[in-house]
């Protein structure tokens, strides 16, 4: 008897996660398209300083079973042009630019990261991308603080009673480092370490108005971080 001819399924890849960010004007657009079911990402990402002012549209992505992501705003806290007095009321602000000093021991650390995790389980985030800052490379002393910031959120999340709440990396990395396969692949092989549900990138110089070879590197560049094991 013949054995019935087998049929090879190829197996779909993993969507790609779509998170829109909550800007300053567009919570009122940004309701009336979740209201209208038609939602097609995978959560909303709200800046620190505009919660207060974005309840509504927090409550709505929650009740809708969309991911809330806080972004404590880290990386533009530690630049003076990114530092604005609308993130002085943060528990976490210095009220002014941060800088190295302000993170270099495990206290300093901790309390930071305690701040950010209560105030996540306060408004109820699903997500947090962890504390973060622009790094020039591997050898660059932000990243040894940031690893260490990351796994302490965990540890301050799992305090609060919130180990649910899920964590992702944002590494904010000079194109240049990116594109460099040496310093690319030890700053990967740093962050092996980073107790992340996630990782997101973001490559200084490289954005929409980027040439086809940039992203082209990019992509190619990319692929290396899948040795992570995470998304």
């Amino acid at each position: 008897m013949s054995s019935p001819s087998l049929r090879l399924v190829r197996l779909a890849p993993d969507p790609l996660g779509l998170y829109v960010r909550a800007g300053r004007l567009d919570q009122r657009d940004l309701q009336t398209f979740i209201s209208s079911g038609s939602a097609a990402f995978n959560g909303v990402v709200f800046e620190a300083k505009r919660v207060a002012q974005q309840k509504e549209l927090l409550t709505l992505v929650l009740e809708r079973g969309l991911d809330a992501v806080l972004d404590p705003q880290t990386q533009a806290m530690a630049t003076l042009g990114g530092y604005a007095k609308g993130m002085d009321s943060l528990p976490w602000s210095k009220k002014r630019a941060h800088s190295l000093n302000d993170l270099a021991s495990r206290f300093q650390q901790r309390q930071l990261v305690e701040d950010i995790a209560k105030f996540a389980v306060l408004h109820g985030f699903t997500q947090v991308i962890t504390p973060t800052h622009l790094i020039s490379g591997p050898d660059d002393p932000w990243l040894a603080i940031d690893i260490a910031c990351a796994n302490a959120l965990r540890s301050a999340l799992e305090r609060n009673g919130a180990g649910h709440i899920q964590l992702h990396y944002s590494l904010a990395l000079s194109y240049e480092a990116f594109r460099t396969l040496p310093k690319r692949l030890a700053v990967l092989d740093h962050l092996r370490s980073a107790m992340v549900d996630g990782l997101w990138l973001n490559i200084q110089g490289c954005g929409s108005d980027s040439s086809p070879t940039a992203v082209t590197r990019y992509s190619d560049a990319a692929t290396d971080f899948h040795a992570l094991g995470v998304p």
